[in-house]
């Protein structure tokens, strides 16, 4: 039996697809997705009424940011969900497109 390894970004995308029955890849704007900016990337385009001065610090922020977003559980994090600063967009991109093809 083959058993596939999903990669980080896929399983962020599965765990947001948990969080957001509703959808959340058409809220993702591809022509201003940078994974390095605050606002930019897939957790700042998910949670636009949040600022860095909410929290003080970058991290700070970050982590909240992912607790809005249903993602404090202590097993999980942005790096291994793929929402991690050096995260390639283009892995981003398919995952949006994949679940607004559908």
């Amino acid at each position: 039996m083959v058993t596939e390894t999903l990669t980080p970004v896929q399983k962020g995308a599965a765990h947001l697809d948990a969080h957001f029955p509703e959808g959340w890849a058409h809220i993702i704007d591809l022509d201003t997705l940078k994974m390095d900016e605050w606002s930019a990337c897939i957790v700042g385009q998910l949670t636009t009424d949040l600022t860095p001065e909410d929290f003080g610090h970058v991290y700070l922020y970050g982590t909240d940011r992912l607790s809005a977003l249903g993602l404090n559980d202590d097993s999980v994090n942005w790096i291994s969900l793929g929402f991690d600063y050096d995260v390639n967009p283009e892995e981003w991109r398919a995952e949006v497109d994949k679940r607004l093809a559908d």
